[in-house]
């Protein structure tokens, strides 16, 4: 059997070369595999980003929306009550921000008190409404259908404070198809899903304008991500099937989720493409080393057998032919061939080194190619992010050169990459010089430090813009560089300048409201003080301004304010601050009224003069010649610790002086002014006090019809005063009008009418009759006076057809629909409504028609003078018989001779009171005179004894 021959040098070259290649094929797999693993969390992270990217935008817009809505409800319509001055700058609003469905004003009951919305009231949120009036914060509602607004909307509710506590809740409402918008502006490509998921699970808006899947539960896996509060990605299936991988992201401000989701298809395809070129490259890179460790086994292989054939030949005897190799090992070992022993160990040496030499070629190739691999995914991770960033990401080096920039920076600044290159900070910044960007740069880098500031940028068409800029500095690689993002803040401050017009500046005539006066004045007094100087306050009053309104319309109304405002600024100097407080009143203050008081004065009257001379001209208003003058009141000031309200209560006060003097001229505020101010304050204030208490009570005057019978009282409101004594309502019933307290007041008078009226039942004496008690207009004019009412017939239990309402005719000059509503709503309650002091106003017989009245009253200033006037008896007649045509009862009051009753008996006159039948009295003198008079008229006595 022949033996198998044994494998050359070449052979085992080739297999030893083979062998170490497979320990190198394992590390490239390795290398890959790990490299797939980063590509993959590159992946996840960008989804992340862009997932809280997309949070932050959205809670932007909400920010900026609960910003609008707190600055309507704390605007001085919504503090002073003014529902309609509030319901014209709610319908502005809209204008400005049309993703804006509607804006709601709601009362603690859960009543609407207006809406912008034409149609009839939209669905309620009664336990988000119930949040707000309990903590006194915003609340952003979850999605719910609008039937009004015809499609899904979200609500932001914010609180209406009044002196500390919540009287309304102001709801905006926004229509989630804005959200929709929003979310597809954030992904304009649509390579992914982006939902808005309420704190419920409920989908609000997705990027996608059809609307699909909105109002619907989102899926288990994402509930259970966003309940989980998780950081990371996660595996989900989308309503139409759609394998996605998801991120979720935050909103604190509404408690809102934003889940961000791509196709397990496009995530794949991505990876697999980035797979495929590393897979090629590194493959490549193992077929480049496997053919050298080839091609030099082979040429190793036939220098060591040349060199062993001439081993060979030596150790036979012949003369060895060792040609030259170029190796120094084997030329040596040929020039050396004394014994076997030498040229063996010397060809194993040459061996040796050889693998070490492939070995450390083997390891430099690999590290170069993970150097080449690491550095490509960091070059290709930083041009994602800077692609997808929405912010302008650039970044400067030490002299403010730009170095890189995002593509939304370059649509910032208008230009392409290869432009950009050339450009400097210095070219697109407003407000940066060139030494300003080598020292500010330097400093942060030094400091290590971020820096946020607003600046303006210059494209390159010229349009200029604000912008937003965060940057910080650092250090790389011995150099300095400035990394930055810009944000474009225009329509957030084109909307900050909106909410500052509506906040500060009236409406109509765009001058200063009250409270930016309020601030400037407070900033004049620290003036006037530091510098030694005065200044001064005018209140000015429109004369006669109500009548212009009622004769010639509100539009001409407005008209001439306008034109009062822009001559008041003709007449101020530079400097000076003309404010209008609301209807026909104006503010003008002077300031740097230099010398003493007596010099500030007559500076101040120079002025005053010039405006009673420049607003006495006559007014062209739509081809209308109207004459106006106003009334103005003077106070001076150079004291700061004089308070605002103060100043404003001594000038108002002078102005009424003027206004007593005959209007059309000027008064300056004295310290008699001061005095009777002082007393009123501090009557206020013990009215304030006496108010839900035990001071306020009713003394009741007889009311006799013509046959002498007691048919009725009327309710007067009489106060106990702890120092004073008994106070008269002449005295008391105009400080509660001016402050405010009318409101409480009156309610407290209808609690007490209807408890006495309960009492009465008790009593035969009583039990019929009809209590009567005078309502203000303020009070009537409230939106829930009704429902007051109502609310104090139910709790008390009284009879409503005993009750009856005396309204003054003022009531009738203005808001007549609103009237009729009202008292028809009244009327259907059972309550009897009568008009006082009827002939002293100017109603008009057209509206009186329409009015649910069953009485009116002859006021005491025509009764008084019936038997010497002959114009009284005139006008008391023309009364009774216009009561009559209507078909209305009528009561004279201030009935105190037997004469006048007479003569008003014969003209037909219905009942009368007046101290003829007796004064007004406390409630158990009363019960006496009832029973006295009732007893007196069953025997067939005379009621009047």
């Amino acid at each position: 059997m022949e033996r198998q021959s044994p494998l050359g040098i070449r052979a085992w070259l080739i297999f030893l070369s083979l062998f170490s290649a497979i320990p190198v094929f394992f590390f490239s797999g390795f290398t890959i595999y790990r490299l797939a693993s980063s590509e993959e969390e590159a992946l996840v992270f960008g989804l992340t980003n862009r997932a809280q990217a997309v949070a932050a935008v959205v809670e932007q817009r909400l920010g900026a929306m609960e910003v609008a809505a707190s600055v309507l409800a704390q605007s001085d319509a919504a503090l002073h009550d003014d529902i309609p001055a509030l319901l014209d700058q709610a319908s502005r609003l809209l204008k400005i921000m049309p993703e804006v469905r509607m804006i709601t004003l709601i009362g603690g009951d859960g009543r609407e008190i207006f809406s912008t919305a034409p149609t009839r009231p939209d669905t309620t949120i009664p336990e988000v409404t119930a949040k707000v009036f309990r903590s006194a914060w915003p609340v952003i509602s979850d999605l719910y259908a609008s039937e009004v607004a015809g499609d899904r909307v979200i609500s932001i509710n914010v609180p209406v404070l009044s002196d500390g506590r919540v009287t309304y809740c102001l709801r905006m409402s926004v229509l989630a198809q804005a959200f929709n918008r929003l979310l597809v502006e954030q992904d304009p490509a649509s390579e992914g899903t982006i939902a808005l998921i309420s704190q419920n699970g409920t989908i609000i808006a997705r990027n996608r304008l059809d609307g699909k899947f909105i109002g619907t539960k989102t899926s288990a896996e994402i509930a259970a991500a966003i309940s989980e509060n998780r950081q990371s990605s996660f595996d989900s299936v989308t309503f139409d099937g759609t394998q996605v991988k998801a991120a979720v992201a935050t909103i604190g401000l509404a408690n809102w989720t934003v889940v961000f989701g791509v196709p397990m298809a496009t995530l794949n395809a991505k990876l697999n493409r980035s797979l495929w070129i590393m897979s090629i490259g590194g493959t490549f890179l193992l077929l480049i080393g496997l053919l050298a460790s080839l091609w030099l086994a082979r040429h190793l292989a036939g220098h060591v057998t040349s060199v062993a054939n001439a081993s060979a030949a030596f150790g036979g005897g012949e003369e060895p032919k060792v040609r030259r190799t170029g190796i120094r090992e084997l030329d040596e070992m040929g020039a050396a061939l004394d014994t076997a022993h030498a040229r063996e160990e010397r060809v194993h040496a040459a061996l040796s080194e050889s693998k070490t030499m492939e070995a450390q070629l083997a390891r430099l190739v690999e590290d170069l190619r993970q150097s080449k691999a690491e550095v490509l995914d960091q070059s290709a991770r930083s041009r994602t992010l800077l692609k997808i960033a929405s912010d302008g990401i650039h970044i400067l080096d030490q002299h403010g050169n730009l170095m890189e920039a995002s593509e939304s920076f370059l649509r910032m600044l208008g230009c392409d990459a290869d432009e950009a290159r050339r450009l400097n900070v210095t070219d697109w910044d407003v407000y940066f010089s060139a030494t300003e960007v080598k020292e500010r740069i330097h400093r942060l880098v030094r400091e290590q430090s971020a820096i946020v500031f607003e600046t303006k940028m210059r494209s390159l068409d010229g349009s200029v813009f604000p912008v937003e800029i965060s940057c910080r500095g650092v250090f790389l690689n011995g150099s300095h560089y400035l990394y930055s993002s810009a944000r474009d803040i225009t329509e957030r401050k084109a909307a900050e300048a909106q909410i500052q017009q509506l906040a500060f500046f009236d409406t109509l005539t765009k001058l200063p409201n009250r409270r930016l006066l309020l601030e400037r004045l407070s900033q004049a007094k620290v003036m006037c003080h530091r510098n030694h100087t005065y200044g001064a306050l005018t209140f000015i009053d429109v004369d006669n301004f109500k009548m212009l309104n009622d004769t010639q319309g509100h539009r001409l109304g407005d008209l001439l304010l306008r034109e009062i405002g822009i001559r008041l600024q003709s007449c101020v100097r530079e400097g000076d601050t003309v404010a209008r407080l609301g209807g026909d009143e104006f503010v003008v203050m002077m300031e740097n009224l230099e010398g003493d008081v007596d010099g500030a004065g007559m500076q101040a009257e120079a002025v005053v003069e010039k405006i009673l001379g420049v607003l006495a001209a006559p007014y062209l208003l739509e081809n209308h010649l109207q004459y106006s003058t106003v009334s103005l009141g003077i106070t001076l000031f150079h004291d700061k610790e004089v308070s605002n309200d103060d100043l404003l209560k001594q000038a108002d006060l002078a102005m009424y002086q003027a206004k007593a003097a005959g209007r059309n001229t000027r008064r300056f505020f004295d310290p008699v002014m001061q005095a009777n101010l002082a007393a009123q304050s501090e009557l206020e204030s013990d009215l304030r006090r006496a108010v839900g208490g035990h001071g306020l009570f009713l003394y009741y005057q007889p009311q006799i019809d013509r046959d002498g019978r007691l048919v009725g009282a009327e309710g007067l409101l009489r106060w106990n005063h702890e120092k004073r004594g008994l106070v008269m309502p002449d005295t008391f019933i105009p400080v509660a009008e001016t402050s405010s307290l009318i409101l409480a007041l009156g309610a407290q008078v209808l609690e007490l009418a209807c408890a006495q009226l309960v009492a009465w039942q008790d009593d035969w004496a009583t039990r019929d009759l009809v209590l009567a008690v005078n309502v203000s207009a303020r009070q009537f004019r409230h939106p829930r006076f009704v429902d007051e009412v109502k609310a104090i017939l139910d709790g008390t239990g009284a009879n409503p057809r005993l009750l009856k309402l005396e309204l003054t005719e003022s009531l009738l000059l203005q808001e007549i629909e609103d009237c009729v509503h009202k008292m028809s709503a009244l009327e259907r309650l059972g309550v009897s409504l009568s008009l006082d002091d009827f002939g002293t106003g100017y109603s008009s017989l057209a509206y009186l028609k329409r009015l649910p009245l069953s009485q009116i009253k002859i006021d005491r200033s025509f009764v008084r003078d019936v038997l010497l006037d002959g114009n009284d008896a005139t006008i008391a007649r023309t009364i009774i018989l216009l009561g009559k045509s209507l078909g209305l009862g009528v009561i004279a009051e201030g009935v105190e001779e037997e004469e006048q009753w007479a003569f008003l008996l014969r003209e037909g006159c219905d009942q009368a009171q007046g101290f003829l039948f007796g004064a007004p009295m406390p409630d158990d003198a009363f019960l006496s005179f009832a029973r006295h008079r009732l007893g007196a008229l069953a025997v067939g006595g005379n009621a009047a004894d």
